[in-house]
């Protein structure tokens, strides 16, 4: 009896650590790495409201410089937006949100570096303008865009410190929680039901993080008023937590299928004892 409750309360233990090793991996994976970050940006790139947004961080300044009629800035804003469809404008945006984690992630990074560059924006706006208001493209032709956008953040948390410890802390819960559970699988005086236990609460753990994520991107997200720049940074989160969702569905498959197993493994010799019974009289 104290050998199951130990083990009980062991697989409980290991099972929360090595849940919070596995957030802390994703994190870790998905959200300080620049790489990701810049994959990101471009699959954010792909909703045309994000790139309608910004498109006005790149128009703004230059609307103003030139005085233009809000006839012409919505249509330098409409070439813009469809000018973030080309791949080259679409590597400087990775750069500006790149340059967004640095600020974040690396210390001594600055707010006021963070910016787009304009660097084959302008021709990529040319080529619609032309076609659609001759006059606008001739001003941009002639006065050019800038040659980097600020892009609008302020009191952005440094998160460096975090960051160094990220990945020790991780490998650290994996490994202390796979040995607490190892140890409860060992001692548990039937290591079936003990595996069973340990498969439904990662399924629970799946399921609480697919939760968390439908909480947030569905019901709290759409009540949270945005715009601008901060539009850009929720579809981004939508993106990333969408890699947890993913992550969470894989554990749950893997965990339900391996409950099932430890199930069928302590159930499949009540289930053919009367089979083996008849056999064994036969054989006599």
């Amino acid at each position: 009896m104290l050998r199951r409750l130990a083990a009980g309360a062991l697989i409980l233990m290991g099972s929360l650590i090595t849940n919070v090793g596995i957030v802390m991996w994703w994190f870790d994976r998905e959200v300080t790495d620049p790489q990701r970050v810049r994959e990101m940006a471009t699959a954010v790139l792909q909703d045309p409201v994000i790139r309608r947004e910004a498109s006005e961080l790149i128009v703004t300044s230059t609307s103003e410089r030139l005085e233009l009629d809000p006839a012409q800035t919505e249509t330098l804003t409409a070439a813009a937006t469809e000018a973030l469809t080309d791949p080259v404008v679409a590597i400087a945006y990775a750069d500006a949100m790149e340059q967004l984690y640095r600020a974040v992630f690396e210390p001594g990074t600055g707010e006021a570096s963070i910016v787009l560059s304009t660097t084959g924006i302008e021709a990529a706006m040319l080529s619609d303008l032309e076609a659609a208001d001759p006059a606008t493209a001739d001003l941009i032709e002639q006065a050019g865009l800038p040659a980097t956008v600020p892009l609008p953040v302020t009191d952005l948390p440094q998160l460096a410190d975090v960051e160094s410890g990220l990945e020790v802390a991780w490998k650290a819960a994996l490994l202390i929680g796979s040995v607490i559970l190892l140890s409860a699988i060992i001692i548990h005086p039937r290591t079936a039901v003990a595996i069973r236990r340990t498969g439904i609460l990662f399924a629970l753990a799946a399921g609480l993080m697919a939760g968390a994520v439908w909480v947030i991107t569905d019901l709290a997200a759409p009540r949270v008023p945005v715009e601008g720049f901060d539009e850009l940074a929720t579809a981004a989160t939508s993106v990333m937590l969408a890699s947890l969702t993913a992550q969470a569905i894989i554990q749950a498959t893997v965990a339900v299928l391996v409950a099932i197993g430890a199930h069928l493994r302590i159930w499949l010799p009540r289930l053919t004892a009367p089979l083996r019974a008849v056999a064994a009289t036969m054989v006599r």
